[in-house]
């Protein structure tokens, strides 16, 4: 069939396309398609589809798919997709995909998102990334997390990262972590703080270890108020 009669199926007989249809289509094909045309298609018909046909469809049938259908992106798909394919989803299907799909986006990949796609991430699947690829995450882009996806962190991931990145989080973001977050952090770490050591926790500054204490600056050690020392 030619793109112009595969496009003038309506959503219900798209629907009723046999998945090895869907494997045979070329990206020639598919690329008239619409949106409502891509949101009929099940996870099956999805997996189906040539990583190469995907990877061709524009960002409005690309968000066209629905999150049930997602699921029908293989994780080698989606680990390679480029920098420019990644960012065609929108926040609702980040959100909406899995652990394991959101594990197999790669460091570049991660470091292209948007701040709106990076915090539509869940909190749950953002700690199974990999620290190196949280390691990638931007200064300016750590600072857009969300406090859910900063408690979420887990200490492994926190304890890799780096100076830059502890420097860019925000207040709000030091306060939400937890006395196990901060106990997992080196002195380095803690050492790239300035005024956002005023937000730590009493039980966070409990848990501070003795490295991170002695990295401490005295302008540091000097914003640590009596309410946080207890």
């Amino acid at each position: 069939m030619t793109s112009t009669q595969l496009a003038s199926l309506n959503p219900s007989q798209w629907a009723l396309l046999p998945t090895s249809v869907l494997a045979s289509f070329t990206s020639k094909q598919v690329a008239n398609l619409n949106s409502s045309q891509l949101a009929a298609l099940s996870s099956a018909q999805i997996k189906a589809m040539a990583t190469d046909t995907l990877k061709s469809l524009d960002s409005s049938q690309i968000q066209g798919i629905s999150t049930p259908a997602l699921a029908g992106i293989s994780t080698s798909t989606i680990n390679g997709l480029s920098n420019l394919e990644i960012v065609k989803f929108s926040s609702k299907q980040i959100a909406g995909m899995s652990a394991n799909q959101i594990k197999a986006l790669k460091a570049d990949q991660i470091n292209n998102l948007t701040s709106s796609l990076l915090q539509a991430i869940e909190p749950n699947d953002l700690a199974v990334i990999e620290t190196a690829v949280i390691k990638a995450i931007t200064p300016d882009q750590i600072k857009q997390l969300t406090l859910a996806q900063i408690s979420a962190l887990t200490t492994y991931q926190l304890s890799g990262l780096t100076t830059d990145q502890m420097a860019n989080l925000g207040t709000a973001q030091i306060k939400a972590l937890s006395s196990a977050q901060v106990r997992a952090l080196s002195g380095a770490q803690i050492g790239a703080f300035s005024d956002q050591i005023k937000s730590l926790e009493p039980n966070a500054i409990a848990a501070l270890s003795t490295s991170a204490i002695t990295a401490m600056t005295t302008g540091s050690v000097n914003l640590v108020g009596s309410a946080q020392i207890g």
